[in-house]
């Protein structure tokens, strides 16, 4: 089924100048340019409602557009930006994670950032704290309760207290130093960490002003909303709750592929877009299986290939799916559409 195409308002309401109309008919121009930018992509993206992308396209915004279009033409600019390998990608997941620290930060409450493992969160999160040198990064483990966290914090600020200091002395100094400084403290993997560990995070966010972000697997989610594990304090200082992320998306996967792969590397009988939306059905929305694993091997049998065979035609959905059963535990790799016979 063919993608459905964005029409161009024929009228503006008054919430529109002149500039913020030209901005929505490129916006809608670099939508119909890809089937997989939809208005549910983008408003993942931009962290509104779907509702709110339909009805800036349609002319009909209800409040001034600008602030929304604000939001918007960053995400065009990165994926027209060039990146180099190894780069970090701003994807849809890194739009989720930024509005969920800026939303804790702006709020002095919590965000809870969930999702499956692999599409990116991590990533995101130690991107965020490498723009924003305030923001106090903390990654939990099996192994982390309310002590270790309180003693993580210590060291991250720089804090010098004996051994005999007991945890309400800790907690006052971390308290001192943050107070009305406006930093966000991010705790990753929270869902791994002991059943304690929230209790000084609320402590000193409800003393200093500071946001906290809790960031984990899909069971965080569940864990806060029924109150598990002591989350039964954290679920009312929620300010951001997004959706669970499941996966990236389609325009993702073509986003993290474009350092890698060029057009040029593609066979000639397929398209850069035909061998982006493949991979997205292989790897089933992980950007860990895509980058760490899918597109490493594919550049080393592309090299291979290109250095050993003459008749080798370039990077195509078939040697995808041989890679992924041969080297990535995929049994049975997605069929391959066809291609509609030419009349």
């Amino acid at each position: 089924m063919a993608a459905k195409t964005i029409d161009k308002p024929a009228s503006f309401n008054e919430n529109y100048s002149e500039q913020d109309i030209t901005h929505v008919n490129n916006i809608i121009d670099w939508m119909n340019a890809s089937p997989s930018r939809t208005n549910r992509w983008l408003s993942r993206c931009a962290g509104v409602s779907d509702a709110y992308i339909s009805t800036l396209l349609a002319g009909r915004h209800a409040v001034k557009a600008d602030g929304l279009l604000a939001k918007i033409l960053p995400i065009m600019e990165d994926t027209e930006r060039e990146h180099r390998p190894g780069d970090f990608i701003e994807t849809s997941i890194w739009m989720i994670v930024q509005h969920a620290c800026r939303m804790a930060r702006a709020e002095g409450g919590f965000a809870v950032v969930a999702g499956s493992p692999g599409v990116g969160k991590s990533a995101s999160l130690r991107h965020y704290a490498e723009l924003h040198p305030n923001t106090i990064y903390l990654c939990g483990s099996e192994v982390i309760n309310s002590t270790a966290v309180i003693d993580m914090l210590l060291d991250a600020l720089s804090i010098k207290t004996g051994r005999q200091h007991r945890k309400s002395a800790k907690v006052a100094a971390i308290v001192e130093q943050l107070k009305d400084t406006g930093r966000l403290i991010i705790l990753d993997e929270t869902d791994k960490c002991q059943k304690d560990t929230p209790d000084p995070l609320r402590t000193i966010s409800d003393a200093t002003g500071c946001g906290v972000v809790l960031a984990g697997n899909v069971n965080l989610r569940n864990m806060v909303a029924m109150g598990d594990n002591r989350y039964d304090l954290i679920e009312s200082r929620v300010v951001f709750w997004p959706e669970i992320i499941n996966k990236i998306s389609p325009e993702d996967v073509k986003l993290l592929m474009q350092p890698y792969i060029t057009e040029d590397m593609i066979t000639k009988y397929e398209t850069f877009d035909e061998v982006a939306r493949y991979a997205f059905d292989l790897v089933g929305g992980s950007a860990r299986k895509l980058i760490k694993s899918l597109i490493k091997q594919v550049l080393m049998l592309d090299k291979h290939s290109r250095e050993n065979s003459q008749s080798y035609g370039g990077i195509s959905r078939e040697l995808m799916a041989k890679i992924a059963k041969s080297y990535m535990g995929i049994a049975h790799p997605p069929a391959i559409p066809r291609k509609a016979s030419a009349i």
